[in-house]
């Protein structure tokens, strides 16, 4: 009796899963309010109309969908397009199977070399060719930036406020002062500062030993040590993005309301820069979306986004568009176009 009670759950959890990801399928395509009849003649669920009205409110009531006052059918909600983004991540063969062309080392090679390149390197028009694919394969507009995330500075110097409390600041090769203050765990003697500040110090000049590095003062100090290389290193980093943007002449056709929210988020570059570098991946290839970073005015869109890191510099590859996109297309695009630019990167830098 039991296993036949557990077997029905796990029955109706797949019906209501397999129902959700259809209506939010639907949805994408049609853009209007999907219904049990629309459903059961589509996808030929198995089970009746009214069963699937049922799974309908059942769905509405967990917040995965919402219901129109002047419709019978529904549309997904915030937490049925996550559910439905979710399920095409975890499917490798979607995933690992996007095979991107017209991004090769000869083409690259060729444009980089002629007059119609704006950038006139190997590694710029790359990103130009990347944005434009992107662009053609998705409808909708592609994007690429990067940050160069290599530390660069002059000089830096640690002071001892407290006993628990370190001042560290950075002069930059422009003569600019960052600084910042953290606070040890435990507090150090005057003697465990001099021994870290001295090595920071021999360290930066490559005049560091490894008997220093053996001794009990590092061992006793290594953890402060880092953090103070790690807070050095964020300091003197050039954040600074670069930004191309590609767009198909099918977004033309968009509606007014999503059409007038793509061009004035690209025309807010300091906004679309903002929301990219909030929502960076934290494992090169995975992807992320970046609609939570969006402002408000900015609703209806979402960007997609894959990243890369190479020799220290972050490259991103993504779309912009509306957030009912079609992710089973877009997803493996975006990650398939980061991954051909990575190879082709790693290669020539």
């Amino acid at each position: 009796m039991i296993k036949g009670i557990k077997r029905e759950f796990l029955d109706s959890e797949m019906r209501k899963r397999q129902i959700l990801l259809s209506l939010v399928k639907e949805f994408i395509i049609y853009r209007r309010p999907m219904g049990s009849k629309h459903l059961n003649a589509k996808y030929n669920l198995g089970v009746s109309p009214a069963t699937i009205r049922n799974v309908l409110a059942a769905l509405e009531q967990e917040g995965y969908l919402s219901h129109e006052s002047q419709s019978s059918g529904r549309i997904p909600t915030a937490s049925g397009l996550k559910f439905y983004i979710d399920s095409i991540l975890a499917r490798g063969e979607i995933m690992n199977g996007a095979k991107i062309t017209g991004l090769s080392r000869a083409s690259v090679h060729q444009g980089a070399a002629s007059a119609q390149s704006p950038f006139g390197t190997d590694e710029r028009y790359m990103l130009e060719q990347a944005c434009r694919l992107l662009s053609e394969y998705s409808n909708w507009v592609g994007l690429t930036c990067f940050v160069d995330e290599k530390a660069d500075y002059l000089d830096f110097d640690i002071k001892m406020i407290a006993p628990d409390k370190l001042l560290i600041f950075i002069i930059s090769r422009n003569g600019d002062i960052s600084k910042t203050i953290i606070r040890p765990a435990q507090k150090i003697t005057q003697s465990s500062f001099n021994f870290i500040r001295n090595y920071l110090k021999k360290e930066k000049a490559e005049e560091g030993s490894r008997d220093e590095k053996q001794s009990n003062l590092y061992i006793k100090n290594a953890e402060i040590i880092n953090a103070i290389r790690l807070q050095i290193e964020n300091l003197s980093k050039n954040r600074e993005m670069q930004l191309l943007t590609s767009v198909n002449p099918s977004v033309l056709k968009r509606s007014a309301g999503i059409l007038g929210e793509i061009f004035s988020l690209i025309e807010e570059k300091r906004a679309l820069l903002s929301c990219i570098e909030a929502s960076l991946p934290e494992n090169d290839y995975d992807i992320t979306f970046c609609q939570s970073h969006l402002p408000d005015t900015y609703g209806d869109l979402t960007v997609v986004i894959s990243d890369f890191n190479i020799n220290g510099k972050r490259y991103i590859c993504g779309v912009l568009g509306s957030k009912y996109m079609d992710y089973m297309h877009i997803l493996p695009l975006v990650k398939g176009t980061a991954c051909e630019a990575a190879k082709y990167l790693m290669e020539v830098l």
